[in-house]
């Protein structure tokens, strides 16, 4: 099974993204997957220049904008397993992502079916999924309801590129790992889950609810969470 993953933070390494997208990745080369991971912040993508708009686009892989996307369409194909891995940003997606999503849509599945010479349109009949897509997402703000935006967002990306969309592996107020990182209080089960995660995607087909669970569980009370940023400004 082959894995593409991408790192969509500007922080590279040094963010709660890789905290957390690290053992996701680890995790599912230990279970068997190849894996390759894509910083998009090292890659020179230019914005979509809707080229696609015309109904007698005909998706084929191709883009006209010669750039680091035109070594990304191939990987993408061959993929079973698309990860993005990426910080909430006003309760949605990094930039570099969403600049991505638009660049791949040479890939995406049309919903109808364009006969130039007939001059006629028919909608395509569903012929089931061609693999799954994973948001894993990190945000600062307490509280779980921040990431709807984002995962609705990929409910649409999936469906337009004819993929499963997996239940999400969401982390609320990520910035306390590090808080609890330098206090010793390493939160070790959180990213324990997220190689279990990856076990449970690539032998059961998706993540169990209760692993989920640990990687978003309540690290303080909204409270305390309230108190410590009052400390941090004041």
């Amino acid at each position: 099974m082959k894995v593409i993953a991408f790192n969509c933070s500007p922080n590279r390494d040094q963010g709660t993204t890789a905290m957390l997208l690290s053992p996701f990745v680890e995790g599912m080369k230990k279970a068997g997957a190849e894996v390759e991971t894509q910083y998009l912040s090292d890659l020179n993508i230019e914005p979509c220049r809707g080229c696609t708009d015309s109904i007698q686009f005909i998706p084929d892989g191709e883009c006209k904008i010669m750039d680091d996307m035109q070594g990304l369409y191939r990987k993408l194909k061959d993929s079973d397993i698309w990860v993005f891995g990426s910080p909430n940003y006003l309760n949605n997606v990094t930039s570099c992502l969403k600049n991505l999503l638009d660049r791949m849509e040479p890939l995406f599945e049309s919903h109808y079916d364009v006969n130039v010479e007939d001059k006629t349109v028919t909608k395509r009949v569903n012929t089931g999924k061609n693999g799954k897509i994973v948001l894993l997402s990190t945000c600062g703000l307490w509280g779980i309801e921040h990431f709807n935006l984002m995962v609705e967002q990929m409910r649409y990306v999936a469906d337009m590129f004819g993929r499963e969309l997996c239940k999400p592996v969401l982390r609320p107020h990520a910035g306390i790992m590090n808080i609890l990182s330098k206090l010793d209080k390493n939160p070790s089960d959180i990213f324990e889950a997220c190689e279990t995660a990856c076990y449970e995607l690539i032998t059961g087909g998706d993540f169990q609810d209760e692993t989920l669970d640990v990687i978003k569980r309540e690290l303080v009370s909204e409270d305390s969470f309230i108190k410590e940023l009052s400390n941090m400004v004041g």
